[in-house]
């Protein structure tokens, strides 16, 4: 069975008639917008196959910015392929092989051509086996390359890999190993990461296609008519361009602020999936790097040493929490004084830190 890709968001917002902008995930289409360069190059890589080569991509881009849209663009180019889904779970990182198992389910029917070593190891490392001794990790990289080729001997395959950063090590090695050795076969890997989350080794060689923020006039259009253009690239600035957070947030104001008649709100509602990311990415600070964050969060024009100096006045190290928000990525030093990565970080610090602590 051929899986599809991934399940549309159902979750509800006002209806079209009422002049909301699109959801999340209503269509295709509407999401893909601005991406024609890049949808260009995914048909490119699928043309290459298809003459008879072999091809290996990996989209990277901060959460929400249309990394799972290009993987359903790409299966919505390959009628003529297989495609086999590979979709990361946060839950299941820790699971050895819970990854390949997707490959396995898919593929299946195959085993009996693959070589009976490779075959075995494949088996016991999906649990279709019982054995007493752990699988070599080769054998089962080697088996699932010969599984794939042995798809592909009926017509060129697509592994699709959504959000590599979840796949447990043990897949995303094997998957990794197989893409490098599958040069004489019609095998494509398109894969999605999130910016700095794999390892260089892991992919290394293999073209990287970074998407960064739409454009104001690609904001325009995807948020539709009834946003006026001003509040559409007002929020493309406060967004950075991201496709999810113009979606979700354009989606929470009134009609008044859609139309530029009222002002918009100084603290972005991000929504459920890009709150939840960039509050797990603040978790993982310190408690005097977030209040370093929360400081540059409500002051944009502060400098490096006012903040160090507020933060020190208070019984903090300021240096050392500004250097560990900047070791995590969270902000990012300019001849001008700090910057978040991205403009999404700023509004998750204001929103995730209570009335006390924005006050002190």
């Amino acid at each position: 069975m051929t899986p599809s890709g991934p399940p549309q968001n159902s979750a509800s917002t006002q209806s079209r008639a009422e002049g909301a902008p699109v959801a999340w995930g209503e269509s295709l289409e509407s999401v893909l917008v601005g991406r024609e360069p890049e949808t260009a190059r995914l048909a490119a890589m699928l043309d290459v196959v298809r003459s008879g080569g072999s091809g290996s991509l990996v989209v990277t881009g901060a959460p929400g910015i249309g990394k799972s849209a290009l993987l359903r663009a790409a299966e919505q180019q390959a009628p003529d392929f297989r495609c086999v889904w590979v979709r990361g779970v946060e839950s299941e990182q820790l699971m050895a092989y819970a990854g390949l198992h997707q490959v396995g389910a898919s593929l299946r029917g195959r085993i009996s051509q693959v070589p009976p070593a490779q075959a075995e190891a494949v088996e016991v490392a999906l649990g279709w086996r019982v054995s007493a001794a752990a699988p070599a990790r080769f054998l089962v990289a080697a088996g699932a390359m010969s599984l794939l080729a042995a798809e592909a001997a009926h017509g060129p395959v697509l592994v699709l890999v959504d959000d590599l950063h979840w796949i447990d090590q043990e897949s995303a090695s094997a998957l990794a190993f197989a893409a490098r050795r599958l040069e004489e076969d019609q095998v494509a890997f398109l894969w999605s990461a999130r910016d700095g989350s794999v390892p260089a080794d892991l992919l290394r060689g293999v073209p990287e296609l970074p998407l960064t923020g739409l454009s104001h006039a690609a904001a325009r259009t995807l948020v539709g008519p009834r946003v006026a253009p001003s509040v559409a690239d007002r929020l493309a600035d406060d967004t950075g361009g991201n496709p999810l957070g113009l979606l979700e947030i354009s989606s929470r104001l009134s009609d008044s602020q859609r139309r530029g008649a009222a002002p918009l709100p100084d603290r972005l509602a991000l929504g459920e999936r890009l709150e939840g990311h960039y509050r797990q990415v603040l978790a993982g600070l310190s408690p005097p790097a977030r209040r370093a964050v929360l400081l540059c969060a409500l002051d944009p024009t502060a400098s490096i040493a006012s903040v160090a100096a507020a933060l020190s006045a208070t019984g903090d190290d300021g240096e050392a929490a500004l250097d560990e928000a900047v070791d995590l990525r969270v902000l990012v030093p300019l001849d001008t004084g700090l910057a978040f990565r991205h403009p999404l970080l700023r509004s998750a610090a204001v929103n995730a830190a209570s009335s006390a602590e924005r006050r002190r």
